[in-house]
């Protein structure tokens, strides 16, 4: 059985695009994802970030050195 509001709150995490922020082509977009993102963390405190530049070894070293230090 799953606790519905953990459930829920999984469901409302926002998800942002970064793929906009890393392009050099329009200071709108890269406005528009900066307030987005400050959006979900005044809201949630948390976000999902897509299409970053960031490799997936480097992502689950920070995983492990947080799980490591928690």
């Amino acid at each position: 059985m799953h606790n519905s509001s953990a459930v829920d709150a999984i469901a409302d995490i926002q998800i942002i695009d970064f793929s906009t922020h890393s392009s050099p082509d329009s200071q709108q977009d890269k406005i528009a994802t900066a307030t987005e993102t400050d959006n979900a963390f005044q809201s949630k405190g948390f976000l999902y970030l897509q299409n970053h530049d960031v490799r997936k070894q480097r992502v689950d070293e920070w995983f492990a050195w947080v799980w490591y230090h928690s």
